[in-house]
């Protein structure tokens, strides 16, 4: 099962997706930090040029799926800001992410957590506000057309969420 963990700045997704881990015994990686792409000539000239945002996204999750996510399927698998994230991410700050994001296969489930610009304010103290704002409204929206996007109090204490998210985890694999 592929499962990812998206969300706004500060509001636990590392906590959450590390504690889930943990607890089912899945692979975790984070697709930034785990990106091949990270800290190569091609990431930084991407970056360069604004308008290119969506490829040096694209590149990395595609990356990820494959060096990462594709040698382990079969297995479960936890990926942190994966192609939700960046996707919404992108719509937030008004980049349409180009057709080549449908390449990249959904999780079978994405956990969104959410917390206020207030919450992230006391988590956090540098925290662009107004883009949490955009992205907190942005995912709200993305959830009503992807049903398999759930939306997740992340206000709560770590443990509440974690019970929540397992709930929910559960319920699912009693469906299935």
């Amino acid at each position: 099962m592929l499962i990812a963990f998206e969300g706004v700045n500060a509001s636990g997704k590392t906590t959450q997706a590390k504690m889930l881990a943990k607890k089912i015994n899945a692979l975790y990686f984070h697709a930034v930090e785990d990106s091949p792409y990270q800290e190569t000539t091609i990431n930084h000239y991407l970056n360069s040029y604004q308008d290119k945002e969506d490829c040096v996204n694209f590149l990395m999750l595609l990356k990820l799926y494959e060096k990462k996510i594709l040698p382990n399927i079969g297995k479960d698998i936890i990926v942190e800001n994966y192609i939700d994230g960046m996707t919404v991410g992108l719509q937030a700050r008004g980049i349409k992410p180009t057709k080549c994001f449908d390449l990249i296969p959904k999780p079978d489930i994405s956990f969104v957590l959410l917390i206020d610009k207030n919450e992230a304010q006391k988590r956090r103290k540098h925290v662009d506000v107004e883009l949490l704002d955009k992205e907190y409204h942005a995912f709200i929206k993305y959830a009503k057309n992807n049903p398999h996007v759930v939306l997740v109090n992340a206000t709560r204490n770590p443990h509440e969420v974690s019970s929540y998210i397992s709930s929910v985890l559960d319920n699912l694999l009693v469906k299935t």
